[in-house]
């Protein structure tokens, strides 16, 4: 989510999302495949990396075993989830 400018450096720099190219928010959601949004993580910078929010969110507290996770193409959490033991045999697909 695109915010405004902070007038203040350090928060400026801090919210600054290079892919982006702007001033930003970041969370997550959990969404069933039925459209009902399941969880909704806090607002963090928009220089923190998905990997770190995903930790930071709590999300994969909600993970149980069998579930299958839909990322962004360039979401990178395979990673975690596999360090999950109940996540060895899950698919992840990624768009």
């Amino acid at each position: 989510m695109k915010t405004q400018t902070p007038s203040s450096l350090v928060l400026n720099s801090q919210m600054y999302s290079n892919y982006k190219s702007a001033c930003t928010g970041k969370c997550h959601l959990g969404i069933l495949p039925h459209g009902v949004i399941t969880f909704i993580s806090p607002l963090y910078t928009g220089c923190m990396s998905d990997v770190e929010i995903t930790k930071l969110s709590g999300i994969l507290d909600f993970l149980e075993e069998n579930d299958s996770v839909m990322a962004d193409k360039g979401f990178t959490i395979q990673k975690i989830l596999s360090e999950k033991s109940h996540f060895k045999h899950s698919c992840i697909f990624e768009f």
